[in-house]
């Protein structure tokens, strides 16, 4: 099976409601989507994610990345080795990983439908049937909270709930309270702060939440390591990284920190 061509397109998908993050609002979620065409016939699918104020590539430079840097290493190649695939593709573009992301993702694809099975077999065999979902409580005013944490677990039965914070932490702690006492321990709270606070906003807020109760982890509440592993000596809910791992040995410092 030999790779003939190579289709990129920015898709920008509309969310049912608002996501409101320290980041800012929008209302699109924008993605990446990868095709590996070949002359047998099948098509390998891959997606990337874009968040450029995270990871510094935006959709246009993912586009232009794989069509000018990636696409000229993959046409006319046959699908015997990803791995070697990889390894050309990482010389032709290193650290640039959101745009090999969907590339890789589309050659394992290809690999799974050339071989007739499933990718997860590729990679160690199927572990668990399914996977279970944590419901999300869109930032509004605290009792409008309240009320869709409460609807959300009546209607789904949610055992988490993932909320944002990372903005105003005096309005977070508030939002978050009104949530905590609505649900009555029904469903554990995760928050995400996408590195909205510093340090001491993160201690008090933290500390404050973690006196109401129901805090279940939180995600990624300040941007610096070292300040993430200063409140998880410091609080007991797990800390948990987000932003701060971008390539795999990210992932090794932070368990260094």
């Amino acid at each position: 099976m030999k790779i003939v061509g190579v289709t990129t397109t920015v898709v920008a998908l509309p969310r049912s409601a608002t996501l409101t993050t320290s980041y800012g609002s929008g209302d699109l979620a924008t993605t990446v989507l990868v095709e590996l065409h070949t002359d047998s016939g099948h098509v390998g699918i891959g997606q990337t994610a874009v968040a450029p104020r995270s990871y510094g590539e935006t959709a246009e430079g993912i586009l232009a990345n794989i069509e000018r840097h990636l696409a000229p290493v993959l046409v006319g190649r046959e699908l015997d080795s990803i791995e070697a695939i990889h390894a050309d593709l990482m010389r032709a573009l290193p650290h640039h990983w959101s745009s090999h992301a969907g590339v890789e993702i589309a050659l394992w694809d290809l690999k799974g439908k050339q071989l007739g099975v499933p990718v997860y077999q590729l990679l160690g065999g199927k572990v668990r049937d399914g996977l279970t979902l944590m419901g999300f409580v869109h930032h509004a005013a605290p009792d409008a909270m309240a009320a869709e944490a409460v609807a959300s677990v009546d209607e789904h039965g949610f055992s988490v709930l993932k909320m944002k914070v990372g903005m105003d932490p005096v309005e977070d702690v508030a939002r978050y309270r009104a949530v905590a006492e609505a649900l009555q321990g029904r469903a554990v709270l995760q928050i995400d702060g996408n590195t909205g606070w510093n340090l001491w906003e993160a201690v008090y807020a933290l500390r404050e939440m973690e006196s109401i109760g129901g805090l279940g982890a939180v995600e990624q509440p300040v941007a610096s390591r070292r300040e993430m592993a200063t409140l998880a000596r410091t609080f007991r809910t797990p800390i948990m990284a987000d932003e701060a791992i971008y390539a795999a040995h990210d992932a090794i410092d932070v368990v260094r920190e």
